[in-house]
């Protein structure tokens, strides 16, 4: 029988604590493919599509490529539980009171099989004469506002949930009646995020 590889670490060990700490959300198989793949999307130099970041941490001698794709297509682990994870690691730089903040930048796409992709208003291509709009996903993230000792005067918005926002005809998140808003979604998942608080 062929002995498996480990996939090393591929950056320094004080780096680790924080990859270990989203071990719980995981199989042992799965976080070993996660913590790859993260390492290597810290390397990867350019645009981070998913086989340039395997070919930057050289993690097909590891596991085999495919294996990659199947961790997020397949493998057992939820998106929320690991924005918990990331919610714990900050709550001790925080203040008493959390404060968030919420993005909809578009990420734009081409092809006729992107899932989930759809026709939206862009507004940093719109002006107020023109409206336009472009074929992408439309990625609604809460974000935590956090400030760091090493820079007080910045705030760093953090990524704690994601939903894919998709059109009423297509998904039931747009809320009725009304005019559909990419931010249904969010406000959907606000109580689960009041939950993770410690106030909660």
């Amino acid at each position: 029988m062929k002995e498996r590889r480990r996939v090393p670490d591929l950056l320094v060990q004080s780096f680790a604590p924080l990859l270990y700490a989203f071990q719980p959300c995981f199989t042992q198989p799965s976080f070993r493919s996660f913590r790859g793949l993260v390492c290597a999307w810290i390397l990867c130099c350019g645009r981070r599509a998913l086989t340039r970041i395997i070919q930057s941490g050289q993690l097909a001698q590891f596991k085999h490529y495919c294996s990659f794709h199947r961790f997020f297509s397949q493998a057992c682990w939820n998106l929320d539980e690991l924005g918990h994870g990331v919610l714990k690691l900050l709550l001790p730089f925080c203040s008493a009171d959390l404060v968030g903040a919420v993005d909809d930048t578009l990420a734009r796409k081409s092809g006729r099989h992107i899932w989930g992709a759809d026709m939206h208003h862009d507004p940093l291509r719109s002006t107020r004469t023109r409206p336009f709009f472009a074929f992408a996903h439309n990625w609604v993230v809460f974000s935590l506002q956090v400030r760091f000792s090493f820079a007080p005067q910045k705030y760093w918005a953090l990524p704690i949930l994601v939903r894919l926002y998709r059109k009423r005809r297509k998904d039931c998140w747009a809320p009725r009646p009304g005019r559909p808003h990419s931010r249904g979604p969010v406000r959907a998942a606000s109580p689960r995020t009041a939950r993770w608080s410690p106030s909660g």
